[in-house]
């Protein structure tokens, strides 16, 4: 048998492609489920990690040494089309939009109890296609599964004016509220450990996603305590937060102050930082503005 390569695909010829031909040129994907397929019989130990050509090869020897060849290509080919669902169902997946490829990914390990094989591709999208096609359903049950997929995602994505808070190049941001949520067991297990900030807004985005699923009033109020949570940090951190002060007063003057903060409808504490700002600025600066003193 002759076998030459053309851009990573393996090209039949002469008399093996008259067996083969009605396998033809299969792509990446066809070729995975085709791996896979065999695996079912225990043909073949090649890791998940083999390179696609590998398994080509394999596939095409494989068929090569069967009695009857067109059968078996025609077998495959069937099982091929009853079991991979067609792109044009998955058009509403954005193959960057990795907060819901992961989501979608989680839905599969779940719902269908599978154990995922994580970056064997390099790539979420082709991860998800790749857990999408071994699902052990067939081709209609996919698509009516994806269908409702896309009816879910719409109901539990968190809506945008609820994360708009949230900075995605905030690298000190992101860091705090992924360790929040951790701290309160809300994070979602992460299949691709965050490698920049882009992976990390996205981890914290899809957790909030998955809190969808409970009860709405409770995610709210998470959400609530977590911005403001995170507004009293940012303030501590900009050294403008106030330190408290002891001031022994007499007790007529105390009496006196909290008369001053009633006329001024203001707290006590404001008055206080009102005279000093006021005698502050009659005993130090000069007409100016500038100090009196060095």
């Amino acid at each position: 048998m002759t076998i030459t390569r053309d851009n990573g695909q393996v090209i039949i010829s002469n008399k093996t492609q008259q067996h083969l031909e009605g396998l033809g040129r299969f792509e990446e994907r066809e070729i995975r489920w085709s791996w896979n397929f065999l695996q079912m019989f225990n043909l073949y130990f090649l890791g998940p990690n083999s390179s696609i050509t590998q398994k080509k090869e394999i596939i095409i020897n494989h068929i090569n040494n069967l009695q009857d060849k067109e059968v078996h290509i025609r077998n495959l080919k069937i099982n091929i089309e009853n079991h991979l669902i067609p792109l044009e169902y998955l058009e509403w997946i954005e193959k960057n939009d990795n907060r819901k490829i992961i989501w979608l990914i989680h839905k599969i390990q779940s719902e269908f109890n599978l154990t995922p094989t994580i970056s064997i591709n390099g790539d979420p999208f082709k991860d998800f296609i790749y857990h999408l096609d071994i699902i052990p359903l067939d081709v209609n049950h996919k698509i009516f599964f994806i269908q409702n997929k896309k009816i879910e995602w719409l109901n539990i994505k968190t809506p945008d004016k609820e994360i708009k808070w949230l900075d995605e190049t905030n690298n000190n941001q992101l860091t705090w509220a992924w360790e929040y949520l951790i701290k309160f067991y809300r994070n979602i297990n992460i299949f691709y450990p965050p490698q920049n900030n882009m992976d990390l807004y996205n981890a914290i985005l899809i957790s909030l996603d998955n809190m969808s699923y409970g009860v709405p009033s409770d995610k709210k109020l998470f959400l609530d305590r977590m911005k403001k949570t995170w507004s009293q940090k940012k303030f501590r951190d900009s050294g403008k937060a106030k330190k408290p002060y002891h001031l022994p007063l007499t007790k007529n003057t105390q009496k006196q102050l909290e008369k001053l903060a009633e006329l001024k409808n203001c707290r006590r504490e404001q008055v206080i930082e009102q005279l000093i700002e006021k005698e502050f600025v009659l005993l130090n600066l000069d007409e100016n503005g500038k100090p009196k003193y060095k």
